[in-house]
């Protein structure tokens, strides 16, 4: 996830010096942005990154 989550940093500013991106949750994973754009730009992200050890992303 971390891989993923440095490349580019949309989230919310939660404190003066860091932004919140998402959220996880034991393996459930949130993720916080102002604009569909910089969701689906992170989304694609997060899929390409997990395909690579062969992980997929449950859209239930």
């Amino acid at each position: 996830m971390n891989t993923s989550t440095e490349q580019k940093r949309n989230g919310f500013q939660w404190t003066l010096w860091q932004q919140l991106e998402d959220l996880d949750f034991a393996d459930d994973l949130a993720l916080l942005f102002h604009t569909q754009q910089q969701m689906q730009e992170k989304t694609n992200m997060v899929a390409d990154n997990s395909a690579r050890p062969g992980l997929t992303i449950n859209r239930e």
